[in-house]
């Protein structure tokens, strides 16, 4: 991939950056899948920037720069999960980035860095937008869920990857 933007692990510095981001990736993404109001209260958790920030920092969180120092997507992997787990809080590619693979090459980095880290069972929240991709990756579903995120209902996909 020409000009490929460089991965590396996020900093305080980038989560306006962050919040920009994952309002701009849900409200062009999830349009196709889900309601007006499912998109308002999705995208307005960026709104809370204490409990965003909370959130990146809760994980060790993987930032795509693009050759403009641009952040054109991120990742997560959450820091609580039991020996062997690993749990991908997040994955989310800027509209302008979409389509060009990056959000494989995301996913690619927190597989080997779990993998790494003797962390061999993955779990995700897969939306409906990131379903296909996480099972090209190897993951398969658990479970249909129904919760409740900013008074509205969602329906998401518990899915697991071993090995």
């Amino acid at each position: 991939m020409a000009n490929a933007p460089r991965i590396r692990l996020a900093c305080g510095d980038d989560t306006e950056a962050l919040r920009a981001l994952y309002r701009a990736a849900v409200l062009t993404t999830a349009a196709p899948f889900y309601t007006a109001a499912q998109i308002a209260a999705w995208a307005g958790f960026a709104d809370d920037a204490a409990a965003f920030t909370a959130w990146i920092e809760a994980a060790s969180t993987w930032v795509a720069a693009d050759a403009a120092h641009d952040i054109v997507g991120f990742t997560g992997l959450a820091s609580d999960t039991p020996p062997g787990h690993g749990h991908l809080t997040a994955l989310y590619v800027a509209p302008s980035a979409m389509r060009r693979g990056l959000g494989t090459r995301l996913l690619d980095v927190v597989i080997d860095a779990a993998a790494a880290n003797g962390r061999s069972v993955l779990t995700t929240h897969a939306s409906a937008v990131s379903r296909p991709l996480f099972e090209r990756a190897g993951f398969r579903l658990v479970e249909v869920q129904r919760s409740p995120h900013g008074g509205v209902e969602f329906v998401r996909w518990w899915m697991r990857r071993e090995g």
